[in-house]
């Protein structure tokens, strides 16, 4: 591939869920921060949604270009599925490698970003074909079977885990850790910011005077543990009877729908259906932190959750779990309890919902810590500095 260096490098990114969620959320903030002058950002995804509608507004170029049978699959159902649905899945994957291939020497991309493990999985091999450097970008802490982990490591380049135990459930992880830089994810510190007003959040739920508010930003997958947070929400109200307990997020698509229904028939069977919002998704997020006393986020399984830097950019205290304490201190910026444990989620809620100076105290200590350690000019610096390297490599 002949390289015109008078020209922005042009990086490709892809994101196999393609989605404006989460992981979909922090592409966008590195494709809209990178450095016009020496990157040109194009995108490549499987889907249309509003993930293409916002990095189109930002002038990146996106294509979209669907994989077949097996490969449209989310979830962990491809997994979970026979040798015969295996079989089928690696002959579209083949298949699916000859097309990324060929669009990436046709738009003679010169780097490929895999946004997460089943971007790396679904479009590494094209990269690999196309002898196009490929970017693996580690979302999130999970188990994997050893082939898989070896086809990734087979078509990377480089990885960029979020934290350093992000490779640690990956068999064979030890020597992935060769080839990698960790960098954490990042927040709009402008964007969230205590000096948001919630007040219009507090009126939509029917909060008024000093009514705490408990809140939950999440995507309705069940990695999350909602279900815990809800299951907390009785020992919470009988300490704080007019208390309201808020849950945005919606369902991803292709996930299992029966979750939220489940959600909702807890809450039923629990009697805190008066009590406990499913807000679905919302565009609102600044407003609904900035509105909330405490945020929480009880999850099972996660990589850096950026709700959780949001809450804590805005000013509120936190409670979550072990998996979602990445860039949290426990006692200083909130408190982190035990995963699967209601009651735990609930004394913590119910401890910082008592002291207001001492909640007011860890929320002003996390707004000082993303200040510090996760503002997203230095997060996507960083970025391109392990681009930089990988493009001088490939030329020499």
């Amino acid at each position: 591939m002949s390289k015109d260096l008078t020209h922005p490098r042009r990086i490709c990114f892809y994101d196999a869920f393609a989605a404006y969620e989460g992981s979909g959320q922090m592409l966008h903030l590195i494709v809209q921060r990178l450095d016009r002058e020496h990157f040109e950002p194009v995108a490549l995804l499987p889907r249309e949604g509003k993930l293409v509608e916002v990095l189109r507004d930002d002038g990146c170029e996106v294509d979209v270009l669907p994989p077949e049978g097996p490969l449209s699959v989310y979830g962990g159902r491809l997994l979970a599925s026979g040798l015969r649905a295996k079989l089928h899945a690696a002959v579209d994957l083949l298949r699916y490698s000859r097309r990324v291939a060929d669009w990436l020497l046709e738009r003679r991309i010169e780097l490929l970003h895999c946004n997460q493990t089943r971007s790396a999985l679904q479009a590494g091999l094209g990269a690999k074909r196309a002898g196009v450097p490929m970017v693996w970008n580690v979302r999130i802490r999970e188990r994997l079977p050893r082939y898989l982990v070896w086809l990734g490591g087979y078509c990377a380049d480089w990885l960029i885990p979020l934290t350093e135990d992000s490779l640690d459930d990956f068999p064979g992880g030890a020597r992935l850790r060769a080839e990698c830089t960790v960098i954490p994810n990042a927040v709009d510190v402008d964007r969230f910011s205590p000096e948001v007003d919630g007040s219009g959040v507090r009126a939509e739920f029917g909060l008024t005077g000093g009514q705490p508010l408990v809140l939950m930003v999440g995507v309705l997958a069940r990695r999350k543990a909602h279900d815990d947070l809800i299951r907390a929400a009785p020992a919470i109200l009988r300490a704080y009877p007019d208390a309201h307990i808020v849950i945005a997020g919606g369902l991803p698509e292709g996930s299992d729908e029966g979750y939220e229904e489940e959600l909702r028939q807890l809450c039923t069977d629990l009697d805190v259906h008066d009590r406990v919002h499913l807000a679905g998704r919302r565009e609102d997020i600044p407003q609904m932190l900035a509105a909330c006393d405490v945020f929480v986020l009880p999850s099972r399984r996660e990589g850096f959750p950026g709700a959780v830097l949001e809450a804590m950019a805005t000013g509120r205290p936190v409670v979550v779990t072990p998996p979602a304490s990445a860039g949290v201190e426990d006692g200083h910026c909130g408190r982190i309890v035990p995963e699967d444990d209601p009651e735990a989620v609930a004394a913590a809620v119910v401890e910082l919902l008592g002291d207001p100076r001492s909640a007011r105290r860890m929320g002003e200590a996390g707004r000082r810590h993303v200040l510090e350690h996760f503002s997203l000019e230095p997060m996507v610096r960083r970025y391109e500095e392990v681009y930089r390297q990988l493009l001088n490599r490939n030329e020499e």
